[in-house]
């Protein structure tokens, strides 16, 4: 008699900060899948809440549960040091607020030929109650010579994120792939992007198993670093992607949608002083100001209009690229003031 293959060890990598209202939810998902051989390495990122309790809850009554310490250093080192605890041959990520159908991992398994692939499965997205799907699309197999064809299809550069999708281990092991610790917003896409340089297709599953909370106000995408942290990540976006027009046939349609999405990403820099809880003084909201128009590219700016920007932030744009940083910061503050009260109202 045949024996059966045996079954490959999944690595889930929960970090956590101080999400003791979800957490129980999330690691009761990863509990009761169905697949059983994985492993859960939790990295609790110096937490003051309860989230290291009930971590230490689930690794007391369940040996498949790890859990790992260290002193706050953002979500980047926390799944750096997940990575450097991982045992199994395929790598998931899993954020703290989130949380599982129990045939999450099942489902992956079917996808599982062997093949050196990015796996990506559509999920939920749970805002206010409800829970719609990511994405209409149907379920498919790409080859990296269909590079502009998915990267553009799965709006790959809008759906980094770590969620929904499978690594294989030794790759990231073999080409020292790691999260960039010194970038603060959408450091999980770049890490996708580094993945994207090694592998040999990328597989979509239409199914939907993992639910992403995106009304959580500490979540990283509700957070907003200044100018500096977030030019620094735009410009680590510029680099990764450039490798990739040198390594890939992207055709302009492609190009279109990397270089109005790069343009966005600027435009949030250069915002991104304006849209913080914590005030700034003026003369570092300039200096911030100066440092981003170095960087401040004319073509890539062009792609902004009506169609995809509203005309206040037009005139900002405007205001800016002449270095007006002044006039720029009195307008930027009326603007966000205005907006503050139509939310309100």
């Amino acid at each position: 008699m045949k024996q059966a293959e045996p079954q490959p060890l999944f690595t889930l990598i929960v970090p956590v900060y101080n999400s003791q209202a979800s957490f129980d939810q999330c690691l009761r998902s990863i509990q009761d899948q169905d697949y059983k051989n994985f492993e859960v390495v939790i990295i609790n990122d110096g937490s003051s809440d309860e989230s290291e309790a009930i971590a230490s809850k689930y690794c007391n009554t369940d040996n498949r549960f790890y859990l790992y310490s260290k002193l706050n250093g953002g979500v980047s080192s926390a799944r750096n040091l997940g990575l450097q605890h991982a045992r199994g041959t395929y790598i998931a990520f899993v954020d703290s607020d989130d949380w599982l159908s129990p045939d999450y991992l099942t489902q992956f398994t079917i996808l599982l030929d062997g093949s050196r692939c990015l796996i990506m499965q559509n999920h939920y997205v749970y805002k206010d109650g409800i829970a719609s799907k990511n994405l209409d699309l149907q379920s498919r197999n790409y080859s990296m010579e269909e590079f502009s064809i998915y990267f553009k299809e799965l709006n790959l550069l809008s759906n980094g994120h770590s969620c929904s999708k499978l690594y294989i281990r030794s790759i990231i092991e073999v080409h020292k792939i790691a999260f960039d610790t010194t970038i603060s917003f959408a450091e999980d896409c770049l890490f996708m992007l580094k993945y994207l340089k090694y592998i040999g297709c990328v597989r979509f599953s239409e199914y939907a198993g993992y639910y992403y909370r995106k009304d959580n106000q500490y979540s990283l995408s509700s957070t907003h670093k200044s100018s500096v942290s977030e030019l620094n990540a735009f410009l680590a976006f510029v680099n990764h992607l450039d490798e990739l027009k040198e390594i890939f046939t992207i055709d302009q349609s492609t190009m279109k949608y990397i270089d109005i999405w790069l343009a966005k990403f600027y435009l949030r820099s250069i915002q991104a002083s304006y849209r913080r809880v914590d005030e700034i003084q003026l003369k570092y909201r300039i200096s911030e100001q100066r440092t981003a128009h170095i960087y401040f590219n004319r073509r890539l700016m062009s792609n902004l209009d009506r169609s995809s920007t509203n005309t206040y932030t037009l005139i900002a744009v405007f205001i800016f690229r002449f270095r007006l940083f002044h006039i720029y910061d009195s307008y930027m503050r009326l603007f966000m003031k205005v907006r503050q009260l139509s939310s309100r109202s």
